[in-house]
């Protein structure tokens, strides 16, 4: 399986446990939104489970998170990696991964933008990301 197929497989899992389950995905985690994040990010409840794999898959693909514990075949994950070694080299990075979400995952711009800022508000709010004028 390409990786695009491997992503939209964890996709329709998603998105059949929204459908089931509208409520599985609202809440304050990472992979959650609260009715704040739907209103400033402006994001609809019914695309966040794509818009949520696709920054897991980007972590994946990035090395933050290991893909065979989310499923991903890891030698598709390094073939990816070589060929695009230019998104590889950015890291985290909303242009990076405005790049793979849109050409991965079946995000559009919007999306991928409202997805990234989404979960850096996260992790800066919950401490994972921190800024240097921050530090005491």
């Amino acid at each position: 399986m390409t990786i695009t197929e491997q992503i939209e497989a964890h996709v329709a899992e998603a998105e059949e446990q929204y459908r089931s389950d509208p409520k599985h995905y609202s809440g304050f985690d990472w992979w959650q939104l609260s009715a704040e994040e739907r209103s400033v990010f402006a994001i609809d409840p019914a695309r966040w489970p794509r818009m949520m794999m696709a920054l897991a898959a980007y972590d994946v693909f990035l090395d933050v998170t290991g893909g065979d514990a989310l499923g991903y075949d890891e030698g598709v994950i390094q073939c990816l990696r070589l060929e695009r070694a230019d998104l590889l080299e950015r890291g985290v990075d909303p242009h990076g991964f405005t790049q793979f979400a849109t050409a991965y995952a079946g995000l559009t711009l919007r999306e991928a933008a409202a997805a990234y800022w989404k979960n850096q508000f996260w992790k800066a709010r919950t401490g994972i990301l921190t800024y240097a004028d921050e530090l005491g």
